[in-house]
Parts: C-alpha cells; structure tokens; sequence
C-alpha cells in the first residue's frame, strides 16, 4: 500500500530532523516505522518522529523506554505524527498541535513583489538568515543550522529580502519525491506572501513534486490560502521534569 500523504510528510519531516542532527554529530535513524536521535541533539528537534499509521502505539511506548533510560530527565520531545499516542500518563506534556499538509505540483506561482527572493549562498548570509528566523535575537553558538546544511544537495535556504535585510525566509528538502517547506518567518510580510513566495521558487527548484510540511495558527491559513490542504493532525510532546 503506498503512504499516505500524512505519512509522506513525517517522513519528509524525519528526514530534514535526522539532516539537521547529523549536521551536528548526532546522526538519527530508522527503525520499526520510528526515526529515533539517542542522544542529546539540537534544540527545536524531537529525539522521536512516528512514520506509519496505525500501528506506532507498541513500537513508540518500547522505543520511549529507552530514550528515557539514556537520555536527559527532561526536555527532549516525540513528534506523535498521527495523533496516535497519549503519553501524558508517560511524564510528557503536549507542546503544540498541528496540520499536516500538502500542495500539489503546480505551475510556479510569481513571486510576490516587493522582496528579492533568492537561495542562501554564503555563510555570513547564512548567519543573518538565522538571525532574522530568531526574530532578531541572536543566533545561536553553535548556530542551529551549521553552513554545512546549505552544502546538502537536498537542502535550500530561501531568504526574502528588502533592501539589504532578511526579512522573511524558510528552507526547503527534497526527501523520495516531496518537497519539504519549513521554518517559515517574517518580520512585517504577510505571512501568506511568503508562503506564496517560498512555495512557487520550491516548484521552480523542483518541478512535479508535491509540497508537505506542517503548519498551525495564522501560518496554516496562509498555507491553504496558498493551494496547500491539511492532511491529518500531529502534536508534539516535551518530557516533563520529574516531579
């Protein structure tokens, strides 16, 4: 049975969570419909992403026994792709929810005027990249995404700007045959422009391949004013500190 498109955007975003690890030494991997990290990775990024419908319950409850008997108390997360897993009795409490989606090969939208579009390609545009998605705050040290993500073939950094400032951006992965769209921002840019924007260059980059990725609030209503639709929910789960 092929995957579903719930089912081809975890992997998408599994992929993209091991690709950012590995950039940082602590490489991932796949394993009874799970991406597992055992190690302490980089913030943002969950030690667990369900890949399969349906039948994740068993194999998520052994494999979060041995992330708890390796990893730190508190803090790292599991990606519950498919809404599948209670893990409040776990000693987790639900970070956020979200959508699912996805947005099929269309011809490339123009690119919304007002901002120059253009792919990341230098590291010192990769650090004022990272600022501008930190909202102006600093980046981190070690930055979060290493100048090696933007080597990846599979990997594009895409950053709106005006003038000579970042003011909007998101990245981009091909994994199988979608695109990744994530990490959006923008700093007085309607979020459905960047949408809009970010989504015709990844058609323009990738021809015939479908978008996924996930998305809540304000930025899932620009995704589907944009041609994208939800394809199933998701949440993730942050461990609690022991009481």
């Amino acid at each position: 049975m092929s995957p579903s498109r719930a089912e081809q955007a975890a992997r998408n975003n599994a992929v993209w969570c091991d690709t950012v690890c590995r950039a940082h030494g602590v490489p991932g991997e796949l394993a009874h419909g799970l991406w597992l990290q055992r190690r302490p990775g980089p913030p943002h990024y969950p030690n667990l992403v369900t890949l399969r419908e349906g039948d994740t319950e068993a194999a998520a409850g052994a494999a979060i026994l041995s992330l708890a008997a390796t990893l730190p108390g508190a803090g790292w997360g599991v990606k519950d792709s498919f809404c599948a897993l209670d893990l409040g009795a776990r000693g987790f409490d639900l970070l956020f929810n979200a959508q699912w989606i996805w947005r099929e090969p269309e011809r490339a939208q123009a690119v919304v005027p007002g901002l120059r579009w253009a792919a990341v390609h230098t590291d010192a545009e990769q650090q004022r990249w990272e600022v501008a998605w930190a909202a102006g705050g600093l980046a981190a040290s070690p930055p979060l995404f290493p100048p090696t993500l933007r080597h990846d073939p599979t990997v594009c950094f895409l950053a709106g700007w005006r003038g000579d400032e970042i003011v909007a951006g998101g990245i981009l992965n091909r994994s199988d045959a979608v695109v990744g769209v994530s990490n959006l921002f923008a700093a007085g840019v309607a979020p459905a422009a960047v949408f809009a924007a970010v989504a015709g260059l990844a058609q323009s980059r990738c021809p015939g391949l479908p978008l996924v990725g996930y998305e809540s609030g304000d930025w899932l209503l620009a995704a589907q004013a944009c041609g994208f639709v939800p394809c199933g929910p998701l949440r993730v789960w942050l461990r609690r500190p022991a009481s």
